[in-house]
């Protein structure tokens, strides 16, 4: 079965091109902060952010080429390449430099997570428009719109002191377990695999294609990294500053 690549309105196009460069300079700009905070070598932080500009890079060229919108076998050279990217920002995330940003105000941790609110809303209007399968979105399998809209709310109450330790553990919680979930749902909506059907419009290829390959090789990582920053924050034996 041949899988076309998606036609997309120029709106979701935009959308899935800026939102990652977004969320990649505002890692950036939080690593930048944390390492002159924590008088960590400045050359961790340009070894950080070559790494991930590079992989934005390399992974839009390789879905540009097409390499990565392979299905016959699996897993599909998609699936590694995310993988990978996932290991790059995790390695970050808990790296000399990544434990600089631990000196940053956990409201900033949380509120971090709020670019998955206009995300899951692309992913909505993606579902609508043909793009992306029902399934990835809210009116699908994937909920995790709540970990996006209940970010900056969160994140005001820490700034004003009225977020517990209790409250944090449960919505990084709660936030993490719906990542997984839409993650286990994008896989298995991969050919071969296809657990949710197999005709076109079912199936998920969509993102082995620019730019939306940026969803799982950037926004994903970035999601999972900060669960990753907020997860030894909350764990460490210390007060958490507002």
């Amino acid at each position: 079965m041949s899988f076309p690549a998606p036609v997309a309105p120029p709106f979701l196009i935009l959308g899935f091109v800026f939102l990652p460069m977004l969320v990649v300079m505002v890692a950036l700009w939080g690593l930048a902060v944390g390492t002159r905070r924590h008088a960590v070598p400045s050359w961790t932080y340009w070894v950080s952010g070559v790494l991930l500009v590079a992989a934005m890079g390399i992974t839009l060229g390789f879905a540009a080429e097409g390499s990565l919108a392979k299905f016959k076998s699996f897993p599909s050279p998609l699936l590694p390449t995310t993988g990978l990217c996932v290991l790059l920002w995790v390695a970050i995330a808990t790296s000399r430099a990544g434990r600089a940003l631990d000196a940053l105000p956990v409201a900033a941790v949380v509120g971090f997570h709020a670019f998955r609110l206009p995300l899951e809303l692309m992913m909505h209007a993606a579902a609508d428009a043909g793009v992306m399968p029902r399934q990835m979105s809210y009116s699908g399998w994937n909920f995790d719109i709540v970990t996006g809209a209940s970010a900056a709310i969160v994140a005001v109450l820490v700034a004003l002191g009225k977020a517990p330790r209790p409250l944090l553990l449960a919505w990084n919680a709660l936030g993490s377990v719906l990542l997984f979930v839409v993650v286990a749902v994008a896989i298995s909506s991969v050919p071969p695999l296809l657990a949710f059907g197999s005709a076109p419009e079912q199936a998920n290829t969509w993102v082995a294609y620019p730019p939306f390959i940026w969803l799982p090789t950037v926004l994903v990582p970035a999601a999972i990294a900060g669960h990753v920053v907020l997860w030894r924050r909350l764990l460490a034996p210390r007060d958490l500053p507002g």
